[in-house]
């Protein structure tokens, strides 16, 4: 990652990573705010970057050091999503009186038909919302192509990533035999 700027109150210090309040009176239930702006590096996409924050110095009664700790797990990475409806102009674009198809799920496939697997080795799928639509995050850089699920493989062809089956499609090509 590379830093960019901050913004808000106190001093930010990008070498040390330091947010620096000592200058300022906080009042009880008062809050403090700095916003950190950082460019994620294409090499980082996909890995998960925390940020930590700490209280170092405290000059107040009662403060309890060991909750002056918080974290935010932050998903670096590409997004791909879209929408499943049924294109019943054949316009190519959704409009509102096109149906979406809810409850579908996605399978993520590599550039090579081969299912995208999570940290465990599972497969990556999403399911459609309400209106059609799904997406995957946290992507690493690279290419990719969804595929519905067809739970039952009952489709005319096509990958199966969430059970790692697959069957060719058909070949329709015109056969001339002499």
């Amino acid at each position: 990652m590379t830093f960019v700027s901050a913004q808000g109150d106190g001093t930010y210090d990008a070498a040390s990573g330091k947010w620096d309040l000592s200058g300022e009176v906080i009042e009880k239930d008062a809050t403090r705010t700095l916003r950190i702006t950082v460019t994620v590096d294409a090499s980082a996409a996909g890995s998960v970057v925390t940020n930590t924050a700490t209280i170092e110095k405290q000059e107040q009664i009662g403060d309890k050091k060991p909750d002056n700790t918080s974290s935010v797990p932050l998903t670096a990475g590409y997004t791909i999503a879209g929408k499943l409806y049924n294109d019943a102009d054949a316009s190519f674009s959704a409009s509102d009186s096109e149906a979406p198809y809810v409850g579908v799920t996605v399978a993520l496939l590599k550039k090579d038909g081969t299912p995208v697997l999570d940290k465990d080795g599972n497969p990556v799928t999403a399911v459609t919302d309400a209106e059609g639509k799904y997406s995957f995050s946290g992507l690493p850089l690279g290419e990719y192509r969804g595929s519905v699920v067809d739970p039952d493989l009952r489709s005319s062809g096509g990958h199966q990533a969430h059970r790692g089956l697959h069957r060719p499609p058909q070949d329709h090509r015109r056969r001339d035999h002499r």
